[in-house]
């Protein structure tokens, strides 16, 4: 065995995350690719309760707190259930930043590297730092959201002093890593802007669960025509574009369903809005369902949706559902600008609308509903070539696999 290879087999990576396995999540799929490579694995997670907002079944403050699952170490914090309001995500936020600095502050884990994936409560990374200080180990950011920036623009926050104090914490995180992985080019450039190091910082795209690549190429478009969302329901997604578009669409005598799967605190309102515009034979809510599931309806369905609320924030944003739908070959109805709208265009896998414009989005269907069947097929082709080209799998574990050996060998 070379000795790179030799240096990065050795490693003993920990891993926090607030969410993970049986909550369905990305670190998940590297994690176990992790393992497979060789890597030992310790996760440091909370008591799985996300999205639905309570403790999923066998979970509790004192049942399952140590686990091991695909030759991962699962570490449970204590943290109090998300619910469905703000206040209840607040606690739930800061009961897991609070025993996980605790934990950290007199954990007699020894990892090589620290690795956070760094997704929303972003205050999980202060546990990592933290930790990566005491022990004096190098600490790795996966970044996939922005701090306090979503908060602010969701409205899960509107206190400035707490904005600014979340400002400071997240620029004295920044600090402490040795590095940051980003998801998009435009959020490792506005980093930069703000301040870090551009040395700091690397473009890692995300990729999806093999699942999803073994749906078979799409063969024709049949009618009726099912568009499939798959994901987190809640406000930064802007899904309340969908029940004003189904509206459209029935003036417009335009036969389509949304088929909506997954859960989120914004779950019961879209239903709601849905009863009031009388648009329920448009859609079909299924609630949360495994990645097999999901990508046994995108294999069934005509397009995949996926969309964001109005923000330039959001414009920095790569979804991880739009590795799914791509490696899914699935043409795609995205209702977003900067990224995400780069992708799909340079693809040539689907129609862009503006944020927010129902009018936009209720053409763009009856566009794609349109197409004759050669083009719909290539469309499909397309999307899983460009999957293949820029997310996959492989090319992204040899290339975390290269920087925990250079980070490793950095400090052994």
């Amino acid at each position: 065995m070379g000795g790179r290879e030799e240096r990065h087999k050795l490693a003993h990576l920990l891993v926090v995350s607030q969410y993970f396995q049986p909550e369905q999540v990305r670190i998940n799929e590297l994690c176990y690719e992790w393992v497979r490579r060789g890597h030992k694995v310790t996760v440091v997670t909370g008591i799985p309760n996300y999205p639905q907002g309570k403790f999923f079944p066998g979970y509790g403050w004192l049942r399952k707190r140590r686990e091991s699952w695909q030759g991962i170490d699962i570490i449970r914090l204590p943290l109090f259930p998300r619910g469905k309001n703000n206040l209840r995500l607040i606690l739930n936020y800061l009961s897991f930043h609070l025993s996980g600095s605790l934990w950290a502050t007199f954990s007699r884990l020894k990892p090589d590297l620290i690795f956070v994936f760094g997704i929303s409560p972003l205050t999980k990374a202060k546990i990592a730092t933290r930790l990566g200080s005491r022990i004096h180990k190098p600490v790795i950011l996966y970044l996939q959201d922005l701090w306090p920036e979503t908060l602010e623009v969701v409205g899960s926050v509107r206190n400035k002093f707490i904005l600014n104090w979340i400002k400071n914490m997240m620029q004295k995180i920044y600090e402490k890593c040795r590095l940051i992985l980003t998801t998009s080019p435009s959020l490792s450039e506005h980093l930069h802007s703000i301040g870090v190091e551009k040395e700091k910082l690397r473009y890692l795209p995300q990729f999806a669960e093999d699942c999803y690549s073994s749906v078979p190429v799409k063969q024709s478009l049949t009618l009726p025509v099912n568009i499939v969302y798959a994901g987190n329901i809640g406000y930064a997604q802007g899904l309340e574009i969908l029940p004003e578009t189904a509206y459209e669409l029935s003036k417009r005598k335009v036969p389509v369903r949304f088929i909506i799967i997954g859960t989120g605190r914004y779950a019961e309102k879209l239903s709601q809005r849905i009863r009031d515009l009388n648009v329920e034979a448009y859609f079909l809510m299924t609630g949360k369902l495994s990645d097999k599931e999901v990508a046994e309806y995108l294999g069934r369905s005509g397009f995949a949706f996926l969309s964001f609320m109005p923000s330039s924030l959001f414009e920095m944003t790569i979804p991880a559902k739009l590795q799914s739908y791509m490696a899914a070959g699935v043409p795609i109805l995205a209702v977003a600008s900067g990224e995400t709208k780069r992708i799909v265009e340079t693809a040539q896998c689907g129609f862009c609308s503006p944020m927010g414009n129902i009018q936009a989005l209720a053409d763009n269907i009856e566009q794609a509903l349109a197409i004759d069947n050669a083009e719909y097929v290539a469309m499909s082709q397309r999307a899983q070539t460009y999957y293949r080209e820029h997310f996959d799998k492989s090319v992204a574990m040899q290339t975390l696999d290269s920087i925990f050996a250079d980070i490793k060998g950095d400090v052994d």
